[in-house]
């Protein structure tokens, strides 16, 4: 089986505890979401049930801009990856050659790998996991089940040595 696109079902959110991780993420003052969950809200994962992986968008950071009195939406991402029983919090920064109107074609979703916390894993763990987070974010494309864009091209970066 392979990753696939899904809402998640009221059992798996209390058996997983994503009320819980979202509202924890939400607590960083940085982080524009807030409130989570609520009645507008419903969860949504890329999952490979098989291997008992997913994934789950979780947040953008906001950061002064050019006008400090107001925020903007930063590249940053907060994605979760959990693997081997284990919420990973991925950061990801989208690249400057990513396409901004969903109407280009082809559509890129270019990503740049930051860090994962807990950075405890030996190095076949962490190919793995780099492995799977390739995988996932091909398959979550544009945004999961909630809005995909024909023709997208998703790409994740490495440092040299990573």
């Amino acid at each position: 089986m392979a990753f696939v696109n899904e809402y998640v079902e009221e059992r798996e959110i209390e058996e997983y505890k994503l009320n819980d991780l979202k509202n924890f993420y939400d607590q960083n003052e940085d982080n524009y979401n807030k409130f989570f969950p609520n009645d507008m809200y419903q969860h949504y994962w890329t999952i490979d049930r098989e291997k008992n992986v997913w994934l789950m968008f979780s947040g953008t950071f906001r950061e002064k801009g050019f006008n400090i009195r107001e925020d903007e939406y930063s590249r940053e991402k907060i994605f979760i990856l959990y693997y081997k029983g284990v919420p990973i919090d991925v950061r990801l920064e989208l690249d400057e050659e990513s396409t901004i109107s969903i109407y280009d074609t082809p559509y890129k979703k270019i990503w740049n790998f930051i860090s994962i916390t807990p950075n405890t894993y030996n190095s076949s763990e962490y190919s793995e996991i780099k492995q799977l987070l390739c995988e996932a974010l091909e398959v979550f494309g544009h945004n999961g089940i909630k809005r995909q864009v024909e023709n997208t091209l998703v790409k994740l970066n490495f440092i040299e040595g990573e």
